[in-house]
């Protein structure tokens, strides 16, 4: 009967905790491309092409900001415009490159606005991914001087994508976690009892 007081706990801790260290994760989608400029013979970037950003953050967005800069709180991120493609592993540098991390949120922390611009750094790709909702302004542009040269761009005005949060897993937390957990509890309990040991525990 303890042994399963000592499952209960375990399974209680871990699903517990998962909630509490959970980070955010903010995805945007941008529309088409209504306007490309390549002055290069090579292919660049087409009416196919749109702007998509994942961000991770240390915690969600705050209530009621007004493009606040939340480049702190960034961990890692992905950015595309279709024809370049990269996040932290590839280019480390980029947020340390004066990267543009504003936001707006209403009452329940939902996206209103915006100010995103992403240069890869270090790089010679001359990449600038960058998308802008807000009072003044509200384009996507994606901007590439290597894979294109002397240059391209791919750009859409007055038509804003949409952000969306995606719950972010938790390390330990869920079924797997759980898995471990009792796992562990339950070849610790074996071995005492091989041992001849009753183990000593106390009520739950």
């Amino acid at each position: 009967m303890k042994i399963f007081k000592v499952l209960l706990a375990a399974i209680v801790s871990t699903f517990g905790a998962g909630g509490t260290h959970a980070d955010a994760i903010y995805t945007y989608t941008g529309n088409h491309f209504t306007t490309v400029d390549n002055f290069s013979p090579f292919s660049g970037y087409t009416t196919a092409d749109f702007v998509t950003l994942t961000l991770r953050l240390t915690a969600p967005l705050a209530d009621n900001l007004n493009l606040v800069s939340i480049t702190p709180e960034v961990v890692d991120f992905f950015a595309s415009d279709g024809l370049m493609s990269y996040g932290l592993a590839s280019f480390p540098f980029t947020l340390l490159n004066f990267p543009t991390l504003e936001f707006s949120t209403n009452a329940t922390g939902d996206i209103t606005n915006w100010a995103v611009r992403l240069t890869a750094a270090p790089s010679i790709s001359g990449s600038v991914i960058q998308t802008f909702n807000t009072p003044t302004q509200t384009f996507d542009e994606g901007e590439n001087s290597l894979l294109c040269r002397p240059g391209c761009s791919g750009s859409n005005t007055n038509s804003p994508g949409t952000w969306n949060a995606v719950p972010a897993p938790t390390i330990g937390a869920g079924i797997p976690g759980l898995v471990a957990v009792c796992g562990g509890v339950l070849v610790w309990w074996r071995i005492r009892r091989l041992c001849g040991v009753e183990p000593p525990l106390t009520s739950v």
